[in-house]
């Protein structure tokens, strides 16, 4: 029998153009636990402010993800390791590897677009939750992200020995399925 090479690759290359020509398939939601303990606790106290303020305001609650939230449970602990090294802000806090963390939340969560408040608060006591959100609300551009339209969120403390607490939250849309179509199309 006669081999065609051209013949073959012309073939596998049909079979796989009609293979990605398939409907969309739907967004695969991956699902990550939560963390337990006062951390944990603090996330929801925060998340419940949040949405507290943002009814003030008018605004829908925002939904919470277990994605988004290690995203930034991770990020907090990453100011909390790296404290006093950073350019801005007294040195705490850094929005330092948001795109990484943006791009994690689109390609393994779905979400098109991100943003992020982060905040340290100085040894608040049992009034943490409020101290940080009242840090982001007096902030316009903190109050930004507050006042936006996000469907979704996420948020992670971590708490030093001292007291001092970081926070994430992270805020995202969703693709749309025209948008999550034409960006497998270009994948292609």
């Amino acid at each position: 029998m006669k081999s065609y090479p051209i013949t073959k690759v012309i073939l596998l290359a049909s079979i796989a153009a009609l293979a990605s020509c398939s409907a969309p398939s739907k967004l695969q939601t991956i699902i990550i636990p939560t963390s337990s303990g006062k951390n944990s606790q603090l996330s929801d106290q925060i998340f419940n402010g949040v949405n507290a303020y943002r009814q003030s305001k008018g605004m829908s609650d925002l939904q919470r993800h277990a994605g988004l939230d290690q995203l930034a449970k991770n990020h907090s602990e990453y100011m909390l390791q790296n404290r006093g090294k950073f350019k801005v802000h007294g040195k705490n806090v850094s929005h330092w590897g948001h795109e990484g963390r943006a791009l994690i939340a689109q390609q393994r969560f779905g979400f098109q677009n991100t943003s992020e408040n982060v905040a340290a608060a100085y040894n608040p006591g049992k009034s943490a939750a409020s101290v940080l959100l009242q840090l982001w609300a007096t902030s316009k551009a903190h109050r930004i992200n507050l006042d936006s339209s996000w469907p979704y969120t996420g948020i992670g403390t971590a708490v030093d020995r001292d007291g001092t607490v970081f926070a994430t939250q992270i805020f995202a849309t969703a693709r749309t399925g025209q948008q999550a179509r034409r960006e497998r199309f270009n994948q292609h």
